[in-house]
């Protein structure tokens, strides 16, 4: 069972290496095509997609939503329950307390 440890561990850290080594490589790159969006954008406004030799580039807008914050919440909450500051606060106290929590397993290399 040691072996198979070591040499599942051994492994691990040679596939990290290499992870961390491709993400230094890619930084730059992401970089420069961040900068290249940025200037792509408004040019792409009011375009469909533009065909090239090697596929087609399009715009998509996505409206998301914002994540609520507890200051928000609150907000919202007291603004809903105008006449009622004792329920609104009741039902923040419970909507914060009771949020989800999860945990997420993750293995983790210090050099």
């Amino acid at each position: 069972m040691s072996e198979d440890k070591n040499s599942l561990l051994r492994n691990w850290i040679i596939c990290h290496q290499k992870i961390e080594k491709i993400k230094e490589e890619l930084k730059p790159i992401k970089q420069q095509q961040k900068e290249i969006s940025i200037k792509l954008k408004p040019l792409m406004k009011g375009t469909s997609a533009i065909n090239t030799n090697v596929g087609e580039i399009s715009l998509k807008t996505k409206t998301v939503k914002k994540p609520y914050s507890e200051k928000e919440i609150t907000r919202l909450i007291y603004e809903f329950y105008k006449n009622n500051e004792n329920e609104a606060k009741k039902i923040c106290e419970y909507i914060i307390q009771n949020r989800i929590e999860e945990d997420k397993d993750q293995i983790i290399f210090k050099d």
